[in-house]
């Protein structure tokens, strides 16, 4: 089971990545880290103990299975089987507590289809994949007493992430309340010896984690600053520590209990969600819990959806909490071993339905039906000929000089010695030598940003380094473009040129003109304007050019023959900056009711969106239909 988990898993992965739905955030920025650990560049300096910016010192125990394929599909064939073999202390886990094989793996079935855990291993790669696996792994050897395993596991959990610590105090707390429930008269010394060493080892770890973070390069420091702050970088709370939290708390205890319901219907949906697929049962053994209180008691002071949500990395904080909790609730059930065969059968059935909706790999999920966001996949990411081009390009770039780039590029250019992905406010300083851009993409321009305000695309920050430097067109393919500085000779790669046509569904009329039916027109509908006195007959489509000379051709038709002036045609780009401007009089038709063509011609300069293709002014003295507007780049 592990390994078909493990399989299964790494193709789904792989394929997200090669069809462009992995980004730079997090697989390439993990995967920057590793490169540059082995082969040197700007971030080799950070990447011995920081990786994506978090203190993750355990991630060097993987550096020589990358090396064989230094790549992305090697980290998430990686962190597959890692969340896989999870699959095992759970199984011990729940074998220890109910002494049944067939339960134990029934249960651990259930963790391989668990959709919080499909949602972990789906998104990119993080450092928090061996949560599940060490953290199990630890709760295993304090129950059976193998002390040596149990703190060699903390430590494991410490060196993954700098929120371990906040974890292992919750076990440590968890550990003693659960000795005062089973020695009711007195706690022995050896529970209270090893709930206080495991306290002491996570104030160590948090210790040792503040004095990276402080030592570290600014740019490391900032991202585990803002963890080691109880991992909360959307705090509702004014507080700018972890340790501000509880201070905060205990001045402002009413502000601090209503922030925890800001969103309320998103966490209470991620508890549902959480706790469904194994029916609620680990709710029968609270202490076992307390980690998973903790965790989500610090997530719910935030506002940011991700931490409650099953659709990123953060669930691998709590799952092995929750199947440990699990597997002490069956062992709490007196049942003779047939009834809890069944109990385990309803779990395995009721994660396998919950996960038939909610899994990534379902194609039943909603979210596949629907991804607004390029980086979510339609179910099983499929690579095109799209695909092809971006590789085609992305070829042409050298690994030295530093490349500019957009978030769902950044994944396949990660590997590289200096990249910086549009993402933040925050330029690198330095101009690029290379820009690489997919106009085809949301995450290149966002209609409605402003120029000034960049909100995680990559087109204002182009318009800012084309104003500042010389650059030239090195290669273009398919809507992907790659920029040189300095360079003025001709693209090396020209393919795929733009090529489209749009009709009356791409076309908004703005209420002015209609949509008839035309059995002689492409599609058999057409934009017809029926003597309206009206200044806009259509607008739109709004739609990214890149540089280039185009010819646009015009599809028309008119009711009459005049001499007088009929339409104005005009192309604008954003901020409806005219790109260019042809007037149609009624003697350029050459007998009414026939279709004819109109050609002009104009220039770009740069990569141009919103443009639109607009027919203003028309005559209202005689009906017009357009059929429709096709746009051809003649060249680069």
């Amino acid at each position: 089971m592990m390994l078909g988990y493990s399989v299964v898993f790494s193709w789904y992965d792989i394929s997200r990545y090669y069809a462009l739905r992995a980004g730079y955030f997090d697989l390439g920025v993990y995967n920057n880290s590793f490169w540059t650990l082995l082969y040197g560049g700007n971030q080799a300096s950070l990447s011995v103990l920081f990786f994506a910016g978090h203190i993750s010192p355990i991630l060097l125990a993987f550096v020589p299975l990358y090396a064989i394929s230094p790549s992305p599909p090697t980290l998430l064939v990686i962190q597959s089987f890692g969340l896989g073999l999870a699959a095992l202390p759970i199984y011990l886990l729940v074998h220890d507590a109910t002494a049944d094989s067939k339960v134990a793996t029934l249960i651990a079935s259930a963790y391989l289809l668990y959709a919080p855990l499909h949602g972990v291993n789906s998104y990119d790669f993080h450092s928090v994949f061996l949560f599940p696996l060490v953290l199990s792994s630890a709760i295993l050897f304090w129950r059976r007493g193998n002390w040596r395993a149990y703190y060699a596991s903390l430590i494991l959990a410490a060196a993954t992430q700098e929120f371990a610590p906040v974890l292992i105090v919750a076990m440590g707390i968890g550990g003693l309340l659960q000795g005062l429930v089973d020695h009711t008269r007195r706690i022995p010394r050896r529970i209270i010896w090893h709930c206080a060493l495991t306290i002491v080892l996570a104030i160590g770890a948090y210790s040792f984690d503040v004095i990276l973070a402080a030592l570290g390069p600014p740019s490391a420091r900032s991202t585990a600053g803002w963890y080691l702050a109880g991992g909360l970088y959307s705090i509702t709370l004014p507080v700018g520590s972890g340790l501000a939290i509880p201070s905060y708390f205990l001045r402002h205890p009413v502000a601090g209990f209503l922030s925890l319901f800001a969103d309320f219907p998103a966490k209470f949906e991620y508890l549902i969600e959480v706790f469904t697929p194994v029916m609620f049962l680990p709710i029968l053994a609270p202490l076992s819990l307390i980690p998973f209180v903790a965790w989500v008691g610090l997530a719910f002071l935030t506002r940011y959806g991700p931490y409650y949500s099953i659709y990123y990395q953060y669930s691998a904080s709590v799952i092995a909490f929750i199947f440990s909790a699990l597997a002490t609730s069956l062992g709490k059930l007196a049942m003779p071993v047939h009834a809890v065969r069944r109990v385990g059968i309803a779990i395995l059935f009721v994660t396998l339905v919950t996960s038939s909706y909610l899994s990534m790999l379902s194609p039943m999920n909603p979210l596949n039906g629907n991804p607004q966001n390029p980086l979510q996949s339609n179910w099983w990411p499929t690579r095109t000929a799209h695909e092809d081009s971006v590789d085609e390009v992305v070829r042409l770039i050298p690994q030295s000089g530093l490349l500019l780039t957009q978030n769902d590029l950044g994944s396949v250019t990660s590997g590289r010695r200096e990249i910086w992905v549009a993402e933040s406010k925050h330029f690198p300083g330095q101009l690029p030598d290379f820009i690489l851009a997919d106009l085809t993409s949301p995450l290149f321009y966002a209609r409605g940003a402003s120029i000034t305000t960049p909100e995680g695309t990559l087109y204002p920050f182009l318009v800012s380094v084309l104003q500042n430097a010389s650059y030239g067109v090195y290669a273009y393919s398919d809507g992907v473009l790659l920029y040189k500085r300095n360079y003025n000779g001709p693209p090396v790669l020209f393919a795929d040129p733009y090529n489209a046509t749009f009709n009356s569904s791409q076309l908004a009329t703005n209420g002015f003109a209609t949509i008839v039916e035309d059995t002689t027109s492409s599609t058999g509908r057409v934009l017809a304007c029926l003597q309206e006195s009206t200044s806009v007959f259509w607008v739109g489509p709004y739609v990214v050019l890149p540089p280039g000379t185009y010819n646009i051709t015009y599809r028309l038709k008119i009711s009459s023959l005049s001499e007088a002036h009929v339409l104005t045609l005009d192309v604008v780009g954003i901020g409806s900056e005219q790109i260019g401007t042809y007037e149609i009089a009624g003697s350029n038709f050459t007998q009414p009711s026939n279709w004819q063509t109109f050609t002009y011609s104009f220039h770009l300069n740069a990569p141009t969106p919103d443009v639109e293709f607009r027919g203003l002014d028309p005559s209202p003295n005689l009906n017009m239909y357009l059929d429709d507007i096709t746009v051809t780049q003649t060249s680069i």
